[in-house]
């Protein structure tokens, strides 16, 4: 139904606001005791957990920056991490973001067949990977401010025409507080770990999918 990007954008943190709301009713609760498995895999996607998902995933990018800051300020170094058989030592190129692409591929799957189905989706991905970051991002923004206020306001997307446009000015006060501030703040946590690193003289770890996620 909507047709403009903003307005879409909109529509997800409206819904994910009232998310918020249904995560302390009673009715939620009873549905989720009495589904089967089967359902329970529909019943996150079109209920909070697949909201609650989004906003943690947001919150480990900042905590990951924030990890490796603290052992370099402990002068920890890859290796010491390593020698701990963590995973954070190595760089993690399958995020949660790019797991998420599955359940595309497979409903290109069972609507087209399996090679069309692939054939579909590999061209899709880059698009795709950018468009859902920016919804997802806009999704959790909206889940932690209104566990934070308690409020969620309704936004009137209405039915915008599709070849209507709009400023930098109009997309920078929609999405500063939501998208441009906390990858702001990513990159400021990502620089401070490089310097720290440098100082410290220890290995730094490029972080290529966080920083072109943030980016």
């Amino acid at each position: 139904r909507e047709v403009s990007f903003n307005k879409a954008s909109q529509f997800f943190t409206k819904v994910a606001s009232g998310n918020v709301g249904v995560m302390r009713s009673r009715d939620l609760k009873v549905l989720t005791e009495n589904l089967n498995i089967a359902d329970s895999f529909s019943f996150y996607f079109a209920s909070v957990g697949f909201y609650l998902y989004n906003l943690v995933n947001d919150l480990s990018m900042q905590l990951y920056v924030v990890i490796f800051v603290l052992l370099t300020l402990a002068s920890k170094s890859l290796d010491d991490v390593g020698k701990l058989d963590s995973l954070l030592a190595a760089e993690w190129v399958v995020s949660f973001g790019t797991l998420a692409m599955f359940p595309r591929l497979m409903e290109l799957t069972l609507e087209y067949g399996v090679m069309e189905g692939i054939t579909r989706f590999l061209p899709s991905i880059p698009s795709v990977a950018i468009m859902f970051a920016f919804m997802n991002k806009s999704m959790s923004a909206a889940v932690g401010s209104t566990i934070r206020s308690g409020f969620a306001t309704y936004i009137s997307t209405g039915r915008p025409t599709a070849n209507s446009h709009y400023g930098w000015k109009e997309c920078y006060l929609l999405y500063r507080s939501s998208h441009y501030y906390p990858a702001l703040r990513i990159g400021i946590l990502y620089c401070l770990y490089q310097l720290l690193a440098v100082s410290f003289t220890v290995a730094a770890l490029p972080m290529m999918v966080l920083t072109a996620t943030a980016a």
